[in-house]
Parts: structure tokens; sequence; C-alpha cells
């Protein structure tokens, strides 16, 4: 009884890892059957350890580059037609375009770099295994290389920008979209998309292709009617970026169960971000908004204060002091002037307009002195003469050109005062 309890135990082990061999876990294992397991018990635990995707038997991506087992055999896009049914198919996809209409509509990605960044990344991580995992993939059949202006590279970005078009109208069409921060930008996309399908027309499984499986009308026209993000315009692209190996993936054998595994957990989680990160936004607006209008109301204060010490400036300039100040002001440099220059055949003052000053000045004298508040007249005179020894050295260093120009300067400031004093209107 004890020797068939150990042979049957034996038996147990052998048929287990028999199943496992020739499963599909065999693929993806990452455990050495070979040793480490000393009872049936220690495989048992080994594997149920191993992560694998609730109900599809996908397994978790533990690091770069553990997508290497989804490089089976498989089949290869070979139509644009059949490139964006998949696209249109994927479950990935149904679940991220409304996350993308959610961002535009929002406009987040125009305050949010986080989310941007994550938006970015489209069916990758910011581990890059899915780029890692197209990188690694077989090159297509015949061709050497999935690389920059391969064949296979031309094929992608022509058929991405085919499916763009024929989506011009709904949200399937940001999903080949690099920036969504500007809508304005996104409806001269959707305009020029549309007028490129009015010219060549959708695919369908009757259109001519060339050689390339391209559309005949896509490959003649798409350079100029189709210029969208992905670089077909320029003849080249990006191979690092996650929009190009998003659209890459969709060409290639399990594409699909790649982007599934790599994006793990990112688009559901996704929603939920853009509407704290627009919750957040509407917070620092309001925040914002607020500290605009007290700065608004600042600045108003300012302003009216600044009014306010100018209106004062103003009432005392012109009130019988401040008008007293000024004709003794300008008819103390007009004397200087005319003191400078005597005996000199270039004078800036004449004895006719030096009286004339004279007069005017007994005049205004005599108008405001009773109206004089605080002050008399001597010691308004003593304050004009300090405030104007600046002047006074001008006028004696100046050279005759810019002492002709500050005497006449001050005695259209006399006739100024005494025009606003006495009514008059000397010429």
């Amino acid at each position: 009884m004890n020797k068939l309890k150990k042979w049957s135990w034996m038996f147990d082990l052998v048929l287990f890892a028999a199943l496992l061999w020739f499963s599909p876990l065999k693929a993806y294992a990452q455990v050495d059957f070979l040793k480490g397991f000393g009872t049936l018990k220690g495989v048992i635990d080994q594997v149920q350890q191993m992560p694998t995707r609730q109900g599809n038997g996908i397994p978790d991506i533990g690091r770069a580059g553990d997508l290497s087992g989804m490089h089976a055999a498989g089949n290869w896009v070979n139509n644009a037609a059949a490139y964006c049914d998949a696209i249109k198919a994927s479950p990935l996809v149904k679940e991220y375009v409304p996350v993308l209409g959610k961002a535009v509509k929002t406009r987040v990605t125009s305050f949010d770099a986080d989310v941007r960044d994550a938006i970015d990344l489209r069916f990758d991580n910011s581990d890059e295994q899915l780029r890692m995992w197209v990188d690694a993939a077989p090159n297509p059949p015949g061709e050497p290389t999935k690389g920059n202006l391969s064949n296979f590279g031309r094929r992608v970005v022509a058929w991405a920008s085919q499916c763009a078009a024929e989506n011009n109208e709904n949200d399937l069409f940001l999903f080949f979209l690099s920036d969504l921060r500007n809508p304005d930008a996104i409806a001269e996309l959707r305009a020029k998309a549309k007028d490129a399908i009015s010219s060549y027309g959708k695919v369908t499984n009757t259109t001519r292709l060339d050689v390339n499986g391209l559309p005949i009308a896509v490959s003649t026209r798409s350079k100029e009617s189709l210029k969208f993000d992905l670089g077909y315009e320029s003849g080249s692209f990006n191979v690092k970026d996650p929009l190009w190996v998003t659209m890459a993936a969709f060409a290639l054998p399990n594409g699909t169960t790649a982007m599934e595994s790599a994006s793990r957990g990112r688009i559901s989680g996704l929603s939920s971000r853009i509407d704290e990160a627009v919750v957040a936004n509407e917070k620092k607006v309001i925040q914002v908004t607020a500290e605009q209008k007290q700065r608004e109301k600042t600045d108003a204060q300012r302003v009216a204060e600044q009014a306010k010490v100018q209106a004062s400036q103003d009432a005392a300039k012109n009130s019988p002091n401040g008008l007293l100040y000024q004709a003794y002001q300008a008819f103390q440099i007009v004397q200087t002037c005319s003191d400078v220059r005597k005996g000199y055949a270039a004078i800036y003052v004449s004895d006719a307009e030096l009286s004339d000053a004279k007069d005017k000045m007994r005049k205004i004298e005599k108008t405001l002195k009773p109206k004089l508040v605080s002050e008399l007249t001597d010691q308004i005179w003593n304050r004009a003469s300090v405030d104007n020894a600046d002047y006074f050295r001008g006028v004696k260093t100046a050279t005759y050109t810019n002492g002709k120009s500050y005497c006449d300067l001050f005695k259209r400031d006399m006739t100024g005062v005494s025009q606003k004093v006495l009514g008059e209107y000397s010429h």
C-alpha cells in the first residue's frame, strides 16, 4: 500500500508537469521547473503566485520586456479596412475614446500636465513595455524591418490617417491625434479629414489596393490631404512615440493582447483623474479669480489714492499761494536771463520783455496777496528762490542755445500764470 501511494504521488507530479508544459501558461511562465520544487505542493504554490489577468489568462507584466512571450504566431493586418475595423472593435479603444472626448471637452490637457502625459502614453506604459514589444516583434513577411521609413511604417501611418479621416465626425478621430490641447486646431483637422474623404472616398473590401496593401487613393493623395501628427507628411515618424507604437501594435499579430497587458488599469483610472483635475482646476480658477479681483481692488485703490494726491497737488498749484509761487519762480528766472547776457549782442531777454514781466508780476502780486493762506509774499518768494537754484546755475553755465531755450520756457510760464490770474492775453 505504501509503495502504491509513493508511485501515485509521482504519477500526479509527472501528470501535472506535463499539463503545464503543453498549456498556454508555458509560453509565459517565468518558473524554472527543474529546480527549487521538492514537492507537488511547491510547484502548485509557485504557479499560483504567477499573476494572471482575471478572465482571459493574459499574464501581468512584472518588468520591462516581459511581453516577449506574446510574439506567438498570429495574423498580420494586411489592409486599411481591416486595420480600421480592428481599432474600432478593440475594447480598449471603446474604453479610451470617451476618455479622450472628455479630455477635449473639459480642455483638461491644456492645464493638467499629468493627465496630458497619461493620455499621451496611449496603450503603452511609463516603462515603455509596449514599445519594446513592438521593437522585438518579428518583421512583416518579406520585409527587412519595421522601423523608420519602412514599408510597414508607411502602411501603418497611411492606414491610421485613412481610419482617422473616415471617422472625422466622431470622437474616434481623437485617438489618432497627438495634441488634444487646442479644440480649434482639432476642428481644423476634422475639416481637413472630411475634405480628404470627399476627395478619394472611404476604404471598403472592394477598394483597389497597391502592392503594399495601401488604398491607391491614400498612397497617391494622403500626403496632400491627410497631414496628421503621425508624421506621414514628412515621410518619417518617431518610432518611440507612444502614439506610433500603439498604431503599430494594431497591425501586428497579438497586438491587442500586448496592448491590454501594457495598459492594464490605466485607462479605467484616467477618467476619474480627468474629473479630479477639472475640479482642482476649477478651485484654482476660483482662487486665481479671487486673487485677481483682490489685485484689481488694490490697483483701483492705488489709482484712487494717486488721483486724490494729484487732485490735492492741482488744488495747491491753482490756489493763490500756488499761483503766486509759479509767478515768482518764472519771474526770477526771466530776471536772471536778462542779467547774465547784459552787454552781449545776443541776449536771452530784451529790456521790453523784462519790463513787461515786471508789470505782470506787480499785478499778479497785487491780485493774489489778499487771498494768501498761511504764508506771506516774502516767504513764497524765498521758497521759489530755493527751488530755482538749479535753474539759475543752468542758465549761467549753459551754451547760448540751451540758455535761450530755458529762458523762453519761463517767459511762456510767466505769460501763462498772468493769463490765469489776470485774464490777460498778452502778445
